[in-house]
């Protein structure tokens, strides 16, 4: 449980706000590029991430962040107290998963807003909103629907 709220704390902001950047700022040409290769790091069979995971997050833990959290954090917040001398941990385990959903959930939050009508961005921009109350208050109301109350 632990790991996964770590991965869903860390994956669903960058990734809501890829998706609406790759949807509805993101020029033809770079959303043309970007989508495939979104949609082949979903295809990534865990067991890669995994391994990459062991290779270079746990002994990038274990080197860099468990000191620095340990030093900073650790007197005053129990939480960050390091324990462990290795680098395996909730922390690693939770950036692991988070890289490994990301493509899932910028894919399926891309697709859920490419499905809102055109003419509801239209009628928002024309009452004098601008591009981002339009998303906000135009756009992500219908695409919650879709696929945001899993990640908001």
């Amino acid at each position: 449980m632990w790991v996964t709220a770590v991965a869903m704390v860390l994956a669903v902001p960058p990734c809501l706000l890829t998706a609406i950047y790759l949807a509805e700022y993101a020029q033809p040409t770079l959303r043309t590029v970007s989508k495939p290769l979104i949609d082949l790091l979903a295809a990534i069979p865990s067991v890669i991430y995994g391994v990459w995971g062991v290779v270079v997050i746990v002994p990038w833990i274990e080197d860099y962040i468990a000191p620095f959290l340990g030093k900073w954090l650790g007197s005053s917040i129990p939480l960050f107290a390091v324990n462990n001398p290795t680098g395996f941990s909730i922390l690693a385990g939770g950036i692991v998963l988070a890289v490994m959903v990301a493509p899932f959930i910028i894919a399926v939050t891309y697709e859920v807003m490419q499905t809102v009508p055109e003419g509801i961005r239209e009628a928002s921009l024309a009452v004098g909103a601008t591009r981002w109350q339009t998303i906000r208050y135009a756009v992500l109301p219908r695409a919650r629907a879709g696929s945001l109350p899993v990640w908001c």
